[in-house]
């Protein structure tokens, strides 16, 4: 049975320029699956796991699109937990891990939090949370 967790989840996008948006994980593996193509907003992603806690979800066709806008915020975060094998384009987008039946886990607040400080030393400015798209 898989296990349930009491507190809220979440996931973290980070466009391109920087700017992210926190968005609650949710808890049914349907709307998971809407949520990541829409808010990437692309129709085929893939995923990259950075270590057992946090994955980071992308474009699969990013790096083939013309003109593709390279998400250098989101390959720094990659590089601060891992060793990134590309730049990643377009908007990503962070969760957890992966539970023991193989679900995707949402991040807990204190992951969000250690993400967003991640971004601030990439950029030398305190970005700030879009709320709308």
């Amino acid at each position: 049975m898989p296990q349930t967790r009491t507190e809220p989840a979440f996931a973290l996008l980070v466009r391109p320029g920087g700017t992210f948006r926190i968005i609650d994980w949710p808890s049914i593996p349907a709307d998971r699956q809407h949520l990541l193509r829409a808010t990437i907003e692309c129709d085929r992603y893939t995923v990259a796991d950075i270590t057992a806690d946090l994955s980071l979800w992308i474009d699969d066709e990013g790096l083939m699109v013309e003109s593709p806008e390279i998400n250098l915020p989101a390959t720094a975060i990659h590089a601060r937990y891992g060793n990134p094998h590309q730049f990643y384009c377009g908007n990503a987008l962070f969760t957890g891990g992966t539970d023991s039946e193989g679900e995707t886990l949402g991040l807990t607040k204190d992951q969000v939090l250690e993400l967003i400080e991640s971004l601030t030393e990439f950029s030398n400015q305190i970005p700030f949370q879009r709320t709308k798209n």
